[in-house]
């Protein structure tokens, strides 16, 4: 017969939920407070505090002059809502903020070895920054113009009308580019001209790139020829 200990049956404890902490705000130049109270309320919103625990909490992620400020000002701040808004009115610009995105978003390129996705993510979150109510067409437009450049002549061809669009045909060709690493299938003629016929205006514009690339490779071996010394007899 099992004990009476034995016949209990087992009770399983929960694991307690593994408390997140934000990032520190400094009041720094540069700092956004906007997008640093969104993320404080992102991990409030986790770690299920209420406004009162996020006042409580909120010094310990203060630095420099952003825990100065609130150290001067503590008996004024005695509500969440109190801090938010004297946090954003003091360090905030959004303003400033926006300009910066938008002149980032302007020359954002595609660097070397990034990735496309890493690419595409910096642009769309400076879209955000801009406007969050951005027109799709738009983002399409601000990711188009500084995506690589085999991404983008493979983009052409495709029909594109927002970002969905755009991550999805960019996945595919980066899959094509992935399967042509390996070993050729078929042989290839050394005389192969780069287009088969002129259809529309984007195989003209990739004609005429093609021929103004072999022409500057004709100028430049031409110029190292000319350089070359003459061997005396």
């Amino acid at each position: 017969m099992p004990t009476e200990q034995e016949a209990k049956p087992s009770v399983v404890t929960p694991s307690l939920q593994q408390w997140r902490s934000p990032s520190t705000f400094r009041g720094a130049p540069g700092e956004d407070p906007l997008k640093w109270l969104k993320e404080y309320d992102r991990v409030a919103n986790f770690n299920k505090w209420d406004d009162m625990m996020c006042l409580a909490n909120v010094y310990f992620f203060l630095d420099g002059t952003a825990r100065q400020w609130y150290v001067n000002n503590e008996d004024a701040l005695d509500s969440w809502e109190a801090f938010k808004n004297g946090l954003s009115g003091l360090f905030g610009d959004r303003q400033k903020y926006t300009r910066r995105a938008e002149e980032q978003l302007k020359c954002r390129a595609q660097r070397s070895g990034e990735s496309t996705q890493s690419y595409i993510q910096g642009v769309l979150g400076l879209c955000q920054e801009v406007n969050p109510l951005m027109k799709e067409d738009e983002k399409v437009s601000h990711l188009m113009k500084g995506v690589a450049e085999d991404i983008y002549q493979a983009l052409l061809t495709r029909e594109i009308n927002d970002t969905a669009s755009f991550i999805k045909w960019c996945n595919y060709i980066e899959d094509m580019k992935q399967k042509r690493v390996g070993r050729p299938r078929f042989e290839r003629l050394p005389n192969v001209v780069p287009v088969a016929s002129l259809t529309d205006e984007t195989d003209l514009v990739s004609l005429i790139r093609t021929i103004v690339r072999e022409e500057v490779h004709r100028l430049v071996n031409q110029t190292q020829e000319s350089l070359t010394p003459i061997p005396n007899h």
